[in-house]
């Protein structure tokens, strides 16, 4: 059998015209294989080897004045309203830059905050409020500590009554948002990152226990264990980022995009509408007195 090295005319000498042609066809299947290999690597490898921002890029089709009738109304259509694509992302390649210094809670990001203008209720208290199914009761008459409500962890789908089992927690928790790129901030934008309560997801009243089973970890390294919830955690997870500009690192984007397929989570659940990010932006801007 004639090898891809080895063709002769029938007097013996080669005929170097086919001798070209089938070497060709030889390393074109070579090609063909190695082609088909690095793609794979780089499909289960390399793929995630650098880090992503979610794209909000037609957050430009939003116009500065969006808080218009009109505007309004969009907000209130899911159909009409421009959406978001919480799983369209940008690459960056590269790690993430290194924080400057080590993460220290109080340091970086302070404690809860009582609003310069407002009652004695500070940021933990106001989300006990929010959160709770029935009217709150306080420690005290001056109603500044929750004591009791009810309610309804997401984490674990059970329900509470006493504020003292419920912990607040940062879905984004600070020590992540800080590696990810809020220790370039300044300390108000992280104060008010740590007390923004702008929206019912930034912050969360759940079980003390796992929350802190929970810890600092995102869902590639931790999911609740209530998997009713599972989709709803990821949706919430990548808005968390999409509102504060924070990047994804390779394992974290690993991790979301094989969860949002384990789960079945459809691509209507992990949508956003456009208005609702720019409204969220600019409360970021304009709430810098919460944290004097």
């Amino acid at each position: 059998m004639k090898g891809c090295n080895q063709v002769w005319t029938k007097e013996g000498e080669m005929d170097f015209t086919f001798f070209i042609k089938v070497r060709c066809f030889c390393l074109a299947i070579v090609l063909l294989f190695s082609l088909t290999s690095f793609s794979q690597s780089e499909s289960d490898d390399e793929k995630y080897n650098t880090h992503y921002t979610i794209d909000d890029r037609e957050l430009s089709r939003i116009p500065i004045g969006f808080a218009s009738p009109t505007d309004l109304l969009l907000e209130n259509s899911q159909e009409t309203s421009p959406q978001l694509d919480l799983t369209r992302w940008v690459s960056h390649q590269g790690d993430l830059p290194t924080p400057n210094e080590k993460y220290d809670r109080k340091k970086h990001f302070g404690g809860w905050v009582t609003d310069a203008f407002g009652d004695c209720q500070n940021t933990r208290a106001k989300v006990l409020i929010r959160d709770s199914k029935v009217e709150v009761t306080y420690t005290n008459s001056q109603k500044c500590t929750v004591l009791a409500g009810e309610w309804n962890d997401p984490y674990t789908g059970k329900t509470y009554t006493s504020a003292r089992d419920i912990q607040i927690d940062h879905l984004v928790p600070l020590k992540h948002a800080y590696d990810s790129g809020a220790w370039k901030w300044s300390d108000k934008k992280r104060c008010l990152y740590g007390n923004f309560d702008f929206n019912d997801f930034h912050l969360l009243s759940v079980d003390g226990p796992e929350n802190m089973k929970k810890g600092a970890r995102s869902p590639d390294q931790y999911m609740p264990p209530n998997e009713k919830y599972s989709c709803q955690y990821l949706q919430q997870w990548l808005m968390v980022k999409a509102i504060w500009a924070l990047p994804l690192n390779a394992g974290e984007a690993k991790g979301v995009n094989e969860l949002i397929k384990e789960h079945n989570c459809s691509n209507s659940e992990m949508q956003s509408q456009l208005v609702f990010l720019k409204k969220q932006r600019t409360q970021i801007m304009n709430q810098n007195q919460k944290c004097l």
